[in-house]
């Protein structure tokens, strides 16, 4: 399958714009705990630590 969005430029570069400002490419799965959703994606949810 196929789609074809058209859409003003303006808007799209000042939001990609912003949200590079926000999270530059560089850090943008520096917050991400893989270990963490792999095990549960894996083992399902963790118990909480008693």
């Amino acid at each position: 399958m196929e789609a074809l969005f058209e859409l003003p430029t303006t808007p799209l570069t000042a939001w990609l714009d912003a949200t590079h400002a926000a999270v530059p490419a560089e850090a943008e799965t520096a917050g991400l705990d893989w270990d963490g959703f792999r095990e549960e994606l894996l083992d399902g949810p963790r118990s909480p630590s008693a």
